[in-house]
């Protein structure tokens, strides 16, 4: 698995150990990419629940997951909105 080694995002530097200092409080660009990964993973049959699912997704992609949580808050629960099953 390639690493990011020192690449510059929109909050802050990822180090070499693959974790984030951050300087402001804009949103990480992979949290949209993070969001997808979930939803994919949430139409697996199977698939958990979407707590395990989010978990799961941050720690493969070493995103800080308190800061994930918090951008899915001011996203309006749209992830849960995705994660209610549909009628058929």
């Amino acid at each position: 698995m390639a690493t990011r080694k020192g690449r510059q995002t929109a909050v802050g530097t990822v180090t070499s150990g693959g974790s984030r200092s951050t300087s402001t409080t804009e949103e990480d660009p992979l949290f949209g990419v993070a969001m997808l990964k979930i939803a994919l993973e949430l139409k697996r049959p199977g698939a958990g629940t979407l707590e395990a699912i989010v978990s799961r997704v941050m720690a493969r992609m070493q995103l800080d997951e308190g800061e994930f949580r918090e951008f899915l808050q001011r996203q309006g629960g749209l992830l849960r909105t995705i994660a209610k099953p549909h009628p058929t």
